[in-house]
């Protein structure tokens, strides 16, 4: 059964989405955005997090529909992002960049986007090992250091 929810969530939900790509983009200038003559660590956390400000500010002002209808598949599909949010978040520093970006894609795609178990695998190994190509070797971007590479002396 689908329960019925406000228009206005989405403008609320929109502002705090707003509020965190801000204070994500705030957070990654502090690390830094390019030194001498490089992208520095914060680049690709501020431009993701002004990309997160700038759609989320403009869905606020969208027209929001009176009520819309949230099932299961909804809720699924938003518990799925937000796993993957916070897999993306602490993934890296855990569990390096390459395994923490291909869990947090692969949660997406699978669960939220509802993606085969196999295509959702190739496409998060895929994205994930092109990511750090291009920004570990290409860029010469300093990727967080894990955490489980600490813990094991490495």
């Amino acid at each position: 059964m689908a329960e019925q929810v406000s228009g206005r969530a989405h403008q609320v939900t929109s502002l705090i989405l707003c509020v965190i790509g801000f204070a994500g983009a705030l957070a990654s200038w502090r690390m830094g955005l390019w030194n001498s003559g490089s992208p520095d660590a914060g680049l690709l956390p501020f431009v993701a997090s002004l990309l997160l400000t700038g759609l989320a500010g403009s869905a606020i002002f969208l027209s929001p529909p009176e009520t819309v209808s949230v099932d299961f598949n909804a809720w699924r599909r938003l518990t799925g992002y937000a796993v993957a949010m916070l897999l993306f978040c602490i993934g890296p520093l855990l569990v390096g960049c390459l395994t923490g970006f291909a869990a947090a894609l692969f949660i997406a795609m699978s669960v939220s986007e509802n993606l085969s178990l196999r295509t959702a695998l190739l496409w998060s190994m895929c994205m994930s090992v092109g990511s750090v190509l291009i920004f570990r070797l290409l860029l010469g971007v300093p990727l967080p250091d894990p955490f489980i590479d600490r813990l094991l002396g490495l």
